[in-house]
């Protein structure tokens, strides 16, 4: 090509491998940002995607541009130049506007926020004041106010028999370790729930004297049994999540193991077919009584081989746990087939 100035080869590929590490660079700040938006919303995290991907494809169209670029005259390369310059400016701007995106979604994050403080305040403000209401009602005993308590009473006693129950029924399909840390607090519950029942007598002979106090004691235990109750059942959707988690691992190993065991038994089968076969074409350059004698040992590995391709019928039909029994006798049959085989080598050997 021309050479015009001080264009030279050298200078184009420096200038080429600097344009890649400048691309290089404003990947890698857009893997930063993707780690930082994973923090946004739902919402924030849909915008943010498709900004990002609108400079993903500009970098690579860049980077492809780059990879094909034959330049042969200085012209061709100052051209170049231009465009790249204004691909980079149009990604670099596209991530300034994308970090102006993380400023715009924490305002509205930190709004969202203060709103939820302020449903907090109010929340509580109504809480309290339902505090004072249940108060003013607790001081007015009567009998239709005890014996609503106490059908109440009786209620929370049989639904948290009933759950604590339940989740003993799920410890017990854990694995041993996390069973016995369930159990302890599956026994912690089983003493709470056994003390509130213990005041069951005391609710049924309420009276006017100490009905605020017996309110209140169980309404206490109640809540501590509720709160233990919470952290044990998130405890155990933890340890079934893991052990979900061991058994499709389990699944996939298994999965893997009979996939391996497929391929190695089909290619056997193709290998020794193909021994059988040379070994035929061998027995056909021996006299008669000769070749008479091998076929018989090659009819036999025929037979031999014929079995092991039913094994692998088989084997390919199976179930998920059939097929681990039959593991052992293809194993069988391979070896079998071997000792044959070396066999009907070594007697091809001393008849040739």
């Amino acid at each position: 090509g021309e050479a015009i100035e001080d264009y030279s080869e050298i200078q184009f590929e420096e200038a080429r491998a600097a344009a890649g590490q400048q691309l290089q660079e404003l990947n890698q700040e857009m893997d930063e940002l993707e780690v930082q938006a994973e923090q946004l919303s739902e919402e924030a995290q849909v915008e943010f995607n498709e900004s990002m991907a609108e400079l993903r494809q500009e970098a690579a169209e860049a980077q492809q541009q780059l990879d094909e670029l034959q330049v042969e005259t200085a012209q061709e390369w100052d051209e170049f130049q231009v465009d790249y310059a204004e691909t980079v400016d149009d990604i670099q701007n596209g991530l300034a506007e994308v970090g102006a995106f993380f400023v715009a979604a924490g305002a509205e994050v930190a709004e969202e926020a203060d709103q939820a403080a302020d449903e907090v305040q109010q929340e509580s403000a109504e809480a309290v004041q339902d505090i004072d209401q249940s108060m003013d009602v607790a001081e007015a005993y009567s009998e239709q106010a005890a014996a609503e308590f106490q059908q109440e009473v009786e209620a929370n006693m049989y639904e948290y028999r009933a759950r604590i129950d339940e989740l003993q029924a799920q410890a017990d399909q854990l694995d041993d370790a996390a069973q016995a840390e369930l159990n302890e607090e599956i026994a912690e519950l089983n003493r709470e729930w056994d003390s509130l029942d213990q005041q069951v007598d005391q609710v049924q002979a309420v009276t006017a004297e100490n009905w605020q106090d017996t309110v209140n004691s169980f309404e206490t235990g109640l809540a501590e049994l509720e709160q233990n109750y919470d952290q044990a059942a998130i405890q155990a959707g933890l340890a079934q999540e893991e052990l979900e988690q061991e058994v499709n691992e389990t699944a996939a190993e298994v999965m893997q193991e009979r996939a391996e065991l497929e391929r190695e038994l089909d290619a056997n089968i193709y290998e020794y077919r193909a021994r059988i076969d040379d070994l035929q074409l061998q027995a056909e350059q021996l006299d008669d009584a000769a070749q008479a004698e091998l076929n018989e040992q090659i009819t036999d590995l025929n037979q031999q081989l014929a079995n092991l391709e039913q094994q692998q019928e088989e084997l390919e039909a199976s179930s998920e746990t059939a097929w681990q029994e039959m593991e052992s006798g293809i194993n069988q049959a391979l070896d079998e087939l071997e000792q044959s085989f070396e066999q009907a080598a070594a007697e091809f050997n001393d008849v040739s």
